[in-house]
């Protein structure tokens, strides 16, 4: 993935009339990357300065410099990143979930690994505490916990946050719509199975 970590502190993916694609928000699958920038793009209605500006935030992304050397720091700095990301897109538009458990570019969607809503909530909260060990380790590197690490590897911005009154209403429908369209998937695979 040469060239994929090299981008300056100024380079922006959203600009006005213009996408600039390249870097990984994902470790290691620009085929994702690029999908979240198109699914930000068409999703995020920007009305205001301040909607653009969170727009703009929701993507974190290793800069040039230290921050993308491809030592083993850099692949922690890669999933920082990424974990940023997601929790950003959560956070900013609650309905991404089904995107990103559906998506056919991401590794880990439900749709390419047969899974299913149950076995995902078991191992973010069940005895993996997968949910507990991903917010632990992004407060490890926000309070500088590794010896070796004395950075942010350049994504240390805050995750934008939404107003209070739209992120109860976006988490509850996006909990019902990703709940409908996760059975709605899984009963198409199933008859599709069936008649095969």
């Amino acid at each position: 993935f040469y060239g994929y970590g090299n981008f300056p502190e100024e380079f922006r993916v959203f600009e006005p009339g213009r996408i600039n694609l390249g870097p990984l928000f994902i470790v290691n699958n620009p085929s994702f990357s690029s999908a979240m920038v198109a699914y930000v793009e068409s999703n995020f209605f920007a009305t205001s300065v301040e909607e653009e500006l969170k727009k703009k935030n929701s993507v974190f992304f290793l800069l040039k410099g230290r921050y993308g050397l491809g030592t083993p720091a850099t692949l922690l700095g890669g999933f920082y990143a990424q974990m940023k990301t997601v929790n950003a897109l959560m956070s900013l538009h609650p309905r991404c979930i089904r995107f990103l458990l559906s998506s056919r570019t991401n590794p880990d969607s439900l749709n390419n690994r047969g899974g299913s809503v149950l076995s995902l909530l078991w191992a973010m909260f069940g005895p993996l505490q997968l949910d507990k060990k991903g917010k632990l380790f992004l407060k490890k590197i926000d309070d500088g916990g590794f010896s070796d690490i004395d950075h942010h590897f350049g994504v240390g911005r805050p995750i934008p946050t939404p107003k209070k009154s739209f992120l109860y209403l976006g988490i509850g429908v996006s909990v019902v719509a990703a709940v409908v369209g996760i059975l709605c998937t899984s009963r198409q695979t199933a008859s599709g199975s069936i008649r095969k």
